[in-house]
């Protein structure tokens, strides 16, 4: 996990704050999301594919997108190409409203 001091300090390098929108691809157990919600982000949005850090996210009242496991909901044969995209579309639209990025 990001230590709490390091995931605080990316949030003022990004200049998080009330009008950003945060989209968290890989959110483990949400030091980035809990550090985005304390420095005022009003949107946050996490990916993540493990069943148990989803419940612990979950619990901490941060909003979940996605499958429990993204890679495998991606390569279902059911699945068209236009579902992933739009997923993967519709997870950058959070990315591209705010010019700020941060990886």
């Amino acid at each position: 996990p990001t230590p709490k001091p390091i995931a605080s300090r990316m949030m003022e390098i990004a200049s998080v704050g009330p009008s950003t929108s945060v989209l968290e691809p890989s959110a483990g157990s949400g030091r980035l999301a809990d550090a985005a919600r304390e420095a005022g982000a009003t949107e946050i949005v996490c990916v993540e594919r493990n069943g148990t850090l989803r419940e612990l996210l979950l619990a901490k009242g941060h909003m979940l997108v996605g499958s429990n496991d993204f890679v495998k909901w991606a390569d279902d044969p059911l699945r068209t190409s236009a579902d992933v995209r739009n997923a993967f579309r519709n997870a950058s639209q959070l990315v591209l409203r705010d010019e700020r990025k941060a990886s």
